[in-house]
């Protein structure tokens, strides 16, 4: 569960009833290096990120699609995920 306030900071609802926020900047730029990473993945590598983070594959999608944005633990994953992306190459 998710949702904005007029301050624009985004927050979301963790299963253990912790609630966090992010700025819609930093919202923003995950979800770009997100959609960035997925138009230069190979086939295949979307399922592999989401074995990696223990989401099922439907839930990478929703991100890429902007129909939802990850909750703090998946965030701080795919956070990480991306940054060992940026310093491959």
């Amino acid at each position: 569960m998710y949702g904005m306030f007029p301050c624009g900071i985004y927050s979301a609802m963790l299963a253990c009833d912790i609630c966090f926020e992010m700025s819609e900047d930093e919202v923003e730029a995950l979800m770009n290096d997100l959609r960035q990473w997925a138009s230069d993945a190979q086939r295949g590598d979307q399922a592999e990120l989401a074995r990696l983070l223990e989401v099922p594959p439907q839930r990478i999608t929703h991100w890429i699609k902007g129909r939802k944005i990850p909750n703090l633990r998946d965030g701080l994953k795919l956070q990480a995920f991306l940054r060992k992306q940026r310093g491959k190459k």
